[in-house]
């Protein structure tokens, strides 16, 4: 494995820049909605991953996160998302992937079963995130595709509780679509700082 180059081939570099323009565009927009509670915040998450076209990469590890959501819309709430996850494989535990993300909170509703989860009183949303991954261990490769779903976040003015969270990543390279992991965020924590 050789290590990540400074110089990136045309085609990550253009996808970056897109990434970036797209990231620097959402926060622009923070100050015309900007929300009363706190939006943003740090976390901690157990992970688990199944690798299908690398079945070495298949993993159990622990993600540290960070999390923006300057607005506080009842519906298609947006966020941003960024995780870097160790794990330990068959080669050891080390740094095994970074992913960036677009959130969704798809509603938001204070009548839900789930209240008896909290101390505190919560809502209920349901995420969907896409985003791209990055491997370590293959730095060679184009980013994958990161889609997930989380049924069940509680939200209060503090934290975020997600649990049973699927996703997938897709290799969207070679002019085809397929699947290049999948796996379960068990339980995420968020704090929210500020």
């Amino acid at each position: 494995m050789t290590g990540p180059s400074f110089f990136m081939p045309s085609v990550v570099r253009r996808q970056f820049l897109v990434v970036v323009f797209l990231i620097i565009s959402f926060l622009s927009l923070a100050p015309l909605g900007a929300s009363p509670v706190r939006s943003f915040g740090y976390g901690l998450s157990a992970i688990g991953k199944s690798g299908i076209s690398h079945p070495e990469s298949t993993m159990g590890g622990i993600g540290l996160s960070l999390a923006y959501a300057p607005f506080s819309f009842p519906w298609f709430e947006p966020s941003l998302k960024g995780e870097v996850v160790a794990g330990n494989t068959s080669s050891g535990f080390s740094l095994r992937f970074v992913r960036a993300a677009m959130g969704f909170d798809l509603f938001r509703t204070l009548r839900h079963p789930f209240s008896v989860m909290t101390n505190n009183p919560s809502a209920w949303s349901v995420s969907l995130d896409i985003g791209v991954q990055f491997d370590f261990d293959r730095m060679d490769e184009l980013p994958k595709l990161y889609l997930a779903c989380t049924p069940i976040k509680l939200e209060d003015k503090d934290f975020w509780y997600e649990w049973c969270a699927p996703y997938l990543t897709l290799d969207c390279s070679d002019g085809g679509v397929s699947i290049d992991s999948w796996g379960f965020v068990l339980f995420r924590f968020t704090y929210l700082v500020v």
